[in-house]
């Protein structure tokens, strides 16, 4: 199954040195449980909030119509569907945005991202969240079937994905 990878949309926590404090409140049972809490993915729209204090919220996903200049799939698919990705650096630490990758499926099958800037739909994030602030991206993707979405956010420190699906 090819990835679609998400230039700039990787989040790595910055190293800035990890105390013994730290370390037991990020495994304390207590906090928010990983991405997809025992395989149950979450509902397009709800927001995640990770023990790390990071908060990822996938929007509704609707219908698309890119622009003649888009960067769409070939052969081109029958629907495009955009959805609104949001990041809250609730932690403590600085976060890249360089190192997310987001992935769609639809109708079972991996779907193409489509990049489309006159659109509204650039595809990517860049820069580092300070704590406390946020950042939001319209994505835009080919779809297989509008009604059977699953989208996956990942981080590449290894943590399991966050799931989004309908």
């Amino acid at each position: 199954m090819r990835r679609v990878a998400l230039v700039g949309i990787s989040l790595v926590l910055l190293s800035t040195g990890c105390t013994e404090d730290d370390e037991a409140a990020e495994a304390a049972p207590s906090e928010a449980p990983p991405a997809a809490t025992e395989g149950r993915p979450l509902t397009f729209g709800a927001t995640h909030v990770a023990v790390d204090g990071l908060e990822v919220t996938a929007g509704e996903p609707r219908s698309f119509t890119p622009s003649a200049t888009a960067a769409v799939p070939e052969p081109p698919p029958a629907h495009y569907v955009v959805l609104d990705l949001r990041l809250e650096n609730g932690s403590s630490r600085p976060v890249s945005t360089s190192q997310f990758v987001v992935t769609l499926s639809s109708g079972g099958r991996e779907q193409e991202q489509v990049f489309d800037t006159v659109g509204g739909a650039p595809g990517d994030l860049a820069g580092i969240l300070p704590p406390g602030s946020g950042t939001e991206v319209l994505l835009a993707f080919g779809a297989d079937d509008p009604a059977d979405l699953e989208l996956r956010v990942h981080r590449e420190d290894g943590t399991d994905p966050w799931v989004f699906s309908t």
